[in-house]
C-alpha cells in the first residue's frame, strides 16, 4: 500500500515511521557450517539475513551454510533506562 502525501506531511510521517521503526530490534543467532555460532543485534532482521547469505558480512563472509536458528523481536522503550554492570 502506498500512501501519498504533501511534502511537508510526508516528511513528518517518514519520521514517526523511523521512530518507531527504530523502537523494534531482533536478537538473532546464526549457525554457521553447523559448527559456529553468530549472534547479532539488528533492526531489520531480513535485511540483514540477505547481508549474511550474500557474503556482505564481515565474519559470516567465510561459511558456505548459514541457518537462522533464533531470533525475537524487542521493543525499546526509551523510558527505561539501561544500566550494564560490567562482569566481576
Amino acid at each position: 500500500m502506498e500512501i501519498y502525501e504533501s511534502d511537508e506531511a510526508s516528511t513528518s510521517a517518514r519520521s514517526v515511521q523511523a521512530l518507531n521503526y527504530m523502537n523494534n530490534y531482533y536478537v538473532y543467532m546464526l549457525l554457521c557450517d553447523q559448527r559456529t555460532f553468530y549472534v547479532g543485534i539488528t533492526f531489520d532482521i531480513n535485511k540483514r539475513i540477505i547481508e549474511h547469505r550474500s557474503k556482505d558480512s564481515f565474519f559470516t563472509k567465510k561459511f558456505s551454510e548459514i541457518k537462522v536458528v533464533y531470533d525475537e523481536k524487542f521493543t525499546l522503550s526509551l523510558s527505561k533506562r539501561i544500566h550494564v554492570s560490567p562482569l566481576v
